[in-house]
């Protein structure tokens, strides 16, 4: 939990495990595991692993925007080219709650993702099983339907919730291409901390996140005083998923030969993101860093010694560090029918179906061991350098490594 958790954080979740002592150790799983998991497995090169420490449940497809940053659903994403059928094919809530039970038995920490998870009129009771169940929870979403879900999500024992806003009125609109989106976005974050207040309840803790893009480059300090007025608990700059044909055309010509796929999703984040201003956006972080806030300020990738935003922006066949790559290790993704991939935002390579298989069956199964055993002998993809989760869930000696280049074409 590296990448959501902070010192006051933990005090919180301290607490809460006082008063729900049954979270512990999904608490302490979620805390301490990917540590743990990288030293006794991919450090000893083991191709298994133990159960997962994090199990993201893409609950569907769906989405109510079409933000020109994503790789699902803008211009190029790639559910774009799924049909309808298979955008609409999602695990029922009967079935839901029998891989919870399943899942429940080893505490993971559970991730709700999408798509717009919020579209699930079932979300909620979803959610609360979790709860009953001892899990920690997070949710990423846009916001748009919050304000009918605050009440549900808050009762039902969220613990953190990551909301989008990217910028001011008409900004935030032109990126996430959706009327009334930043009215939208910003009610929906005042009534779930004015419900968590008038509650008495601790959680969900609130982080909006701001994707950095042509767009908004210049409102990022302006964004930040509109976060701060909302009250949220931390405020996080991403800096974004995108990467090159050129690397794509790398990446496959190693995974069909190695593997026996093709990376097809990364092709939605195909984006040209030279002609940033790295200057501005440098300014505006120093000063977002060098002020005082309500707010917690968090940035993705996170600021190491190895990171650059210059290179991040003009330099993608550079990796901020070494590239280890530990997901595979300690993450497990569930998509809306059931299948389970091994990269969050690109999940093109399928290990099993829950519905056929038992979860750690498949975890621990041929195609797990396979993938495994191929980054842990040649290393990532060349597509993967700006992967979020590689600097979310960093192997520990990551940004201290001499740095990854791999070539552009």
């Amino acid at each position: 939990m590296k990448d959501i958790l902070t010192k006051s954080d933990y005090r919180r979740l301290a607490l809460h495990a006082l008063t729900h002592p049954g979270m512990l150790p999904s608490i302490y799983r979620a805390a301490t595991g990917v540590k743990r998991y990288t030293r006794k497995y991919f450090d000893t090169n083991q191709s298994v692993s133990g159960f997962p420490i994090t199990v993201i449940l893409r609950v569907t497809h769906r989405c109510n925007q079409r933000c020109i940053m994503c790789g699902e659903w803008g211009e190029k994403g790639f559910l774009r080219r799924l049909g309808g059928d298979d955008i609409k094919r999602e695990l029922t809530t009967t079935q839901m709650i029998a891989l919870i039970n399943k899942i429940a038995t080893f505490r993971p920490y559970v991730s709700f993702f999408g798509g717009e998870p919020l579209l699930r009129e079932d979300i909620g009771e979803i959610v609360k099983h979790c709860s009953t169940r001892n899990l920690l929870t997070t949710m990423n979403s846009n916001g748009l339907l919050l304000k009918e879900k605050a009440e549900e999500l808050v009762k039902g024992g969220l613990g953190f919730y990551r909301g989008s806003l990217d910028g001011p009125r008409g900004v935030n609109e032109k990126i996430r291409v959706s009327p009334n989106s930043y009215d939208k976005a910003v009610g929906g974050l005042n009534d779930l901390i004015d419900v968590r207040r008038k509650l008495r309840r601790a959680f969900p803790i609130v982080q909006v996140c701001t994707t950095i893009t042509k767009e908004n480059q210049y409102h990022l300090l302006e964004t930040a005083k509109i976060v701060n007025e909302i009250g949220v608990d931390i405020f996080a700059l991403l800096f974004g998923i995108f990467t090159t044909d050129g690397l794509v055309r790398a990446s496959n010509e190693i995974s069909k030969k190695a593997l026996g796929f093709e990376w097809r999703s990364w092709e939605g984040f195909v984006l040209d993101r030279l002609g940033m201003d790295v200057r501005a956006i440098q300014d505006q972080v120093n000063q977002i860093k060098g002020s005082k806030w309500r707010f917690r300020y968090r940035q993705y990738p996170p600021e190491t010694r190895s990171f650059n935003i210059d290179a991040h922006y003009n330099h993608p066949e550079r990796c901020h560090g070494g590239g280890l790559c530990v997901l595979p290790w300690v993450r497990m993704e569930v998509m809306p029918n059931g299948d389970v991939a091994l990269c969050e935002d690109t999940p093109d390579y399928i290990a099993g179906n829950i519905l056929e298989n038992d979860p750690l069956d498949i975890w621990n199964g041929q195609r797990y061991v396979a993938f495994r055993r191929h980054i842990k002998e040649k290393g990532i993809f060349p597509v993967c350098t700006r992967c979020s989760a590689l600097y979310e869930v960093p192997h520990y000696v990551n940004e201290v490594l001499p740095q990854r280049v791999f070539a552009l074409n």
